[in-house]
């Protein structure tokens, strides 16, 4: 076993993800040039994507894509501005170390990556098939034996199925965070 699985990846086949992101001022146009314009299949493609979180977390994000496993596979910008949402408006008043998340439906799991590296309590659900995925990202970013390792659950959960539920409604959730949870 690979001790950091990052490390097995080759430079070249990582995307740098960059994105301007700043809540829009009231009198801000949306038509302005500055204002974020997003497309979540611009990079459905690429096998891997890093996100720059080392002012906000102390490191770099790698997450990998799987476009095989449908919406769930790959990277969808809103994760990234509900991550840095988040951080900007929610986070400063808030004790991490006291403070559990659950991430509904994560695919990728950037938001509760990130948050588990900034030590909150996380729990990161998502579909059976998807899991292993899930668990990749997590691994990917997550030293074993580390601090946010012991705080970063990863759980297969199915709406609907009591099975799933029962082993998370045993917890206390400070902070739900679901992001296009439903595709029509």
């Amino acid at each position: 076993m690979i001790e950091d699985p990052s490390k097995a990846i080759k430079e070249d086949s990582i995307v740098e993800f960059e994105l301007k992101w700043s809540l829009p001022k009231e009198e801000e146009n949306k038509e302005n040039e500055d204002f974020p314009v997003f497309d979540d299949f611009r990079l459905a493609n690429a096998k891997y994507l890093r996100f720059d979180f080392e002012k906000e977390a102390g490191k770099k994000v790698l997450l990998t894509q799987d476009f095989t496993l449908g919406k769930g596979g790959i990277f969808w910008d809103g994760s990234y501005t509900l991550i840095k949402y988040f951080l900007s408006e929610v986070h400063p008043s808030l004790n991490p170390e006291k403070t559990s998340v659950l991430e509904l439906g994560a695919g990728t799991a950037l938001p509760g990556i990130v948050l588990g590296l900034l030590n909150y309590e996380v729990v990161i659900t998502d579909l059976k098939k998807l899991m292993p995925f899930v668990q990749k990202n997590v691994s990917l970013n997550i030293k074993p034996n580390s601090e946010a390792e012991q705080r970063v659950t990863c759980k297969e959960l199915e709406w609907g199925n009591e099975e799933h539920f029962a082993g998370i409604k045993q917890t206390r959730f400070d902070i739900i965070l679901g992001l296009s949870l439903i595709h029509i």
